[in-house]
């Protein structure tokens, strides 16, 4: 009867453990990506990624960075500064895009084409779940979206399937809110503007 008792409270008490785990693992806030965090100046960005930009260029032959920013962006006072010298989590060299907002690093946007194995981006969502908690998670024909929000910041995962169902292509997109709000003042100031 006693080891009933006893067993039953460190089941209990296991289970309050567990659950504490993953409330905490929620609270973890999205800072950005990799070396990239939101409110970097394009230096910082460089500086941080310097060693791998000088491996690409005796590796490739060619810039690590390009500046990408479409004309409209600039007159919003936005930056692109992309590359595709970057592994991902998922062990795909990608392109990727670093928005800047006023020289502040606001948006970071990941393109991974190819076909996955389907574990591995499995493994890739856990990851993220272990991190930030559960996702918003919406299925669709086209493939699946998980979206998680900390505070004021954002990280989407979106899979592309083929006529296989296979998974083609990922996109990722981490954002900080505060600085989008910036973004989107300007922009529907400049689309009013134009209509004018």
């Amino acid at each position: 009867m006693r080891y009933k008792k006893a067993l039953k409270c460190f089941t209990g008490l296991s289970m309050v453990l567990f659950l504490a785990s993953r409330v905490f693992a929620q609270s973890a806030t999205i800072e950005g990506w990799d070396k990239a965090k939101f409110g970097m100046s394009i230096e910082e960005l460089k500086e941080s990624y310097r060693k791998e930009a000088e491996i690409f260029k005796m590796q490739e032959g060619r810039e690590f960075w390009e500046e990408k920013t479409p004309p409209e962006s600039k007159l919003l006072g936005c930056t692109r500064l992309s590359t595709s010298g970057l592994r991902t989590s998922l062990g795909a060299r990608s392109d990727i895009d670093f928005w800047f907002i006023d020289n502040k690093l606001w948006n970071i946007q990941i393109h991974i084409p190819g076909v996955f194995s389907s574990e591995r981006v499995e493994q890739f969502i856990n990851s993220l779940t272990s991190k930030y908690g559960k996702p918003y998670e919406e299925p669709d024909i086209f493939g699946d979206s998980y979206e998680w929000y900390r505070e004021d910041r954002q990280l989407m995962v979106w899979t592309y399937l083929d006529f296989e169902d296979k998974i083609s292509s990922a996109d990722i997109f981490y954002a900080d809110g505060k600085l989008n709000e910036i973004w989107k003042k300007r922009y529907d100031e400049w689309a009013n503007r134009r209509k004018k």
